[in-house]
């Protein structure tokens, strides 16, 4: 595993990093954080990683929840200008409104839900649905069975801004605030979604109460899993 943790204050400092395999020392280097991920970024789409590691980059202290954290830096300054952060929601019933219809308890999968926070807006909210909490690199990614979300999981918002945040460990009550969001039919192809191909109506009817099955759920493409859908942060 590779792992590099420096201070958000420090970023264009050199900073020290230890690959380690089986607890074994590979190899010790110096380097900037900037160059550290872009090797990293280089590696995975040139496949030459060995299999089983592990990308974790950690600027300061994740935000709360994070399953993981990315940083995106400024092409001048080579500071970090945003993070992108992933975070897993357990499955669980949630309320939510399908045009004007409101129920109390609809089943929802286990989620992945990736943000991007600049330090003053949320922004690119993306959904993936998941068959288990236990993530890793080669977990896969399944489409989210609900309307108002593209194939590649990018959430429409339609109408709905998203929250103003104040620091990035309030990420964590943004992703609870988008599995509510009111659904209308946008974006939504039976064929895709959900394995009995039920409209949106009879897929929340249905749900109403019970815990989604997760043999309905349909993998996601052409991103896969968590690895792929990474590599193109």
């Amino acid at each position: 595993m590779i792992k590099i943790e420096i201070d958000d204050e420090n970023s264009t400092n050199l900073v020290s990093v230890v690959h380690e395999t089986n607890g074994i020392v590979i190899n010790t280097y110096q380097t900037s954080l900037f160059g550290v991920y872009e090797g990293f970024k280089n590696s995975f789409q040139e496949g030459s990683r060995p299999k089983g590691e592990v990308l974790a980059i950690q600027t300061g202290l994740m935000a709360k929840g994070a399953l993981f954290e990315v940083p995106h830096f400024d092409t001048d300054t080579k500071r970090i200008s945003a993070i992108t952060c992933g975070f897993v929601v357990s499955k669980s019933m949630w309320p939510c409104e399908y045009f004007d219809t409101k129920f109390d308890a609809i089943g929802m999968p286990s989620a992945l839900i990736v943000l991007t926070y600049d330090g003053e807006r949320v922004s690119s909210p993306r959904i993936f649905a998941l068959k288990t909490d236990e993530v890793e690199e080669d977990t896969l990614l399944y489409n989210w069975p609900f309307p108002n979300i593209h194939r590649n999981g990018n959430v429409c918002m339609g109408h709905n801004s998203l929250p103003t945040i104040k620091s990035k460990n309030e990420l964590v009550a943004v992703t609870r605030w988008l599995l509510q969001l009111p659904y209308i039919n946008d974006l939504y192809e039976a064929a895709v979604r959900n394995v009995p191909k039920m409209n949106p109506r009879e897929l929340f009817n249905e749900l109403v109460d019970k815990e989604f099955p997760d043999g309905w759920l349909i993998k996601a493409t052409p991103t896969k899993t968590i690895k792929e859908f990474m590599s193109k942060l």
